[in-house]
């Protein structure tokens, strides 16, 4: 499960995460990260922790508060900020680990790397997030070589026309 509010990033991190063979299912704030653990049991959450209506820490103690056994699902933050004072307010809010933005396929596998469980088909996974409409642009593809490697040419050039689309949004 992953919660992330920035349509972007969102993409990006499915693609890298769906490249590992697992599925995603994505919230965009911390509400409605809090309304689908409490609803369907995950082994894992990938909790970004600066999030609109409710961030990220306080929806962990939300989930950390439900019924058994929507409470335990492996919870690992995600933030920009990379101190070690903002891993333990983590840790302290009831989060399990922490991995440092920009997340990387490198990073996801890593922490994922614990788990023993055998991914079910990407293909069931869901989304609230709308892709942007297909475009003829060209972007650089040493840039997002990384993501490039996984996903392919398609999958990044879905993740560059989001950005954009997102970068008209709030500059434009």
């Amino acid at each position: 499960f992953r919660s992330e509010d920035d349509k972007t990033n969102q993409l990006g991190a499915t693609k890298l995460l769906q490249g590992l063979g697992f599925p995603v299912n994505l919230a965009s704030d911390g509400i409605k990260a809090v309304a689908a653990c409490s609803a369907t049991r995950y082994d894992v959450v990938f909790m970004d922790v600066m999030m609109p209506e409710m961030d990220g820490l306080a929806a962990t103690k939300l989930i950390r508060s439900l019924d058994h056994p929507y409470c335990e699902p492996y919870i690992i933050a995600l933030t920009a900020n990379a101190q070690t004072h903002d891993k333990d307010v983590c840790l302290e809010a009831g989060m399990d680990d922490y991995l440092a933005k920009p997340v990387t396929r490198a990073g996801f596998a890593a922490k994922l790397s614990r788990f023993r469980v055998s991914a079910p088909p990407v293909a069931d996974a869901k989304s609230d997030v709308e892709p942007a409409a297909p475009g003829a642009t060209v972007f650089d593809a040493a840039i997002f070589g990384e993501l490039a490697e996984t996903p392919g040419a398609d999958d990044i050039r879905l993740v560059m026309e989001t950005l954009l689309a997102e970068s008209k949004k709030r500059f434009g």
